[in-house]
């Protein structure tokens, strides 16, 4: 396998010409990895799409738009299919264990309760799914564990909720594909969310410009992609212009192949995850100013690994150093407006977004070349 410095996991070429010959499996089977007993899954483009059916689904057992509680340290883009559907959000706040804030969980609750309460496991690491699931069972929401995250169900992950969705196309090389798994006995039936999906639009992406840029990552000499990289990098809090996800649910043939092909590999995909968080954060702990956000993966698998600076001020230089000693890096994520116009009710949430820098760990990173963009950031002048 080619390994290089980037940001997403690169297929092998072996791996993309299989996927153009060969038939997917039937929805249960490509969906395997991700059930336990007697669950039933739904596989979208992606997760996003996921939750959209979720909620047209409670809006049919309600008869009325639902009350969706969201975490406030959310990705603004994801939001579009839910507004699309006129989907009444609230963002509760969560604390720097990115858990939700419970205290005020409850005391947002006394004024409105929740139709459904979405938990998010971040970065992959589980959050508090006993808490979340009795404070659903006080307030009778549905709960909907958001593991997008996450790249299988593991111990705390998919436990819990009535609904989990997955978004395998973030963790492998993969251009979409994404699963709503509702467990056993769930409050949403799957024939309910099997109508919800006939109400949505019939159209699954195309592959083609995820192939290019792939193809371009594994052909380009390293110099010429630096500096593509370069020219398309954001600077760290630009969130850039507002995309709006084209409406297109379902997932490709090629991409169910390609999910499919690839989710055979999850136990060493995940392996490979993990010794890489730790090669990159202990690489990570010769710079001063900055310490892993999240506890050591030795049960679970990381998305990035998430460093928390102690200012703004440190997050902008470490980040742009790193970009000009060529180590992929991003910010995360681009807040919703109702939680950046009000700082003081969600100061946790745009405390992260200033702070919080993330790092590649995935199974095709050459972690050799992490070590020479820390040495290059090393002897940056302003370092």
């Amino acid at each position: 396998m080619i390994k290089k410095l980037t940001l997403p996991p690169l297929p092998s070429f072996p791996d993309i010409a299989s996927a153009f010959i060969r038939i997917p499996s039937s929805k249960h089977d490509i969906a395997g990895p991700w059930l336990v007993k007697n669950q039933t899954a739904f596989i979208f483009s992606r997760s996003a799409w996921g939750l959209q059916a979720l909620v047209i689904t409670a809006q049919f057992k309600l008869g009325e738009k639902p009350i969706v509680w969201l975490p406030d340290y959310f990705c603004d883009d994801t939001l579009h299919p839910l507004r699309l559907i006129g989907a009444r959000v609230q963002f509760y706040p969560i604390t720097l264990n990115l858990a939700p804030d419970w205290d005020q969980c409850y005391a947002l609750a006394q004024k409105q309760t929740p139709d459904l309460f979405v938990i998010v496991h971040y970065f992959g690491q589980p959050s508090e799914g006993v808490q979340a699931f009795d404070f659903c069972q006080k307030t009778g929401a549905l709960l909907i564990e958001d593991a997008a995250h996450a790249l299988s169900p593991s111990p705390g992950i998919g436990a819990y909720g009535d609904a989990t969705f997955y978004s395998p196309h973030k963790h492998l090389p993969i251009p979409q594909g994404s699963l709503v798994v509702l467990k056993d006995r769930s409050r949403f039936l799957p024939s309910e969310l099997e109508t919800a999906c006939r109400n949505m639009a019939e159209q699954a992406p195309s592959s083609a410009n995820w192939l290019t840029k792939r193809t371009a990552q594994k052909m380009l000499p390293p110099k010429i992609l630096r500096a593509i990289t370069k020219r398309n990098q954001k600077s760290f809090l630009e969130d850039g212009a507002s995309k709006t996800l084209p409406t297109e649910p379902l997932c490709s043939r090629f991409g169910k192949t390609m999910l499919e092909q690839a989710s055979k590999n999850l136990k060493k995909c995940s392996e490979t995850r993990r010794k890489n968080w730790r090669y990159v954060t202990e690489e990570a702990k010769n710079i001063q100013g900055w310490d892993p956000l999240t506890s050591l993966p030795d049960t679970w698998t990381p998305y990035r690994a998430v460093m928390r600076c102690v200012n703004q001020e440190r997050a902008e230089l470490i980040y742009r150093h790193l970009l000009a000693s060529d180590c992929p890096v991003e910010s995360w994520p681009d807040l919703p407006a109702q939680v950046t116009n009000t700082p003081t009710n969600h100061a946790v949430a745009n405390e992260l977004r200033r702070t919080t820098i993330l790092l590649p760990v995935h199974q095709t990173l050459d972690t050799a070349k992490v070590s020479e963009a820390f040495r290059r950031f090393k002897t940056h002048p302003a370092y």
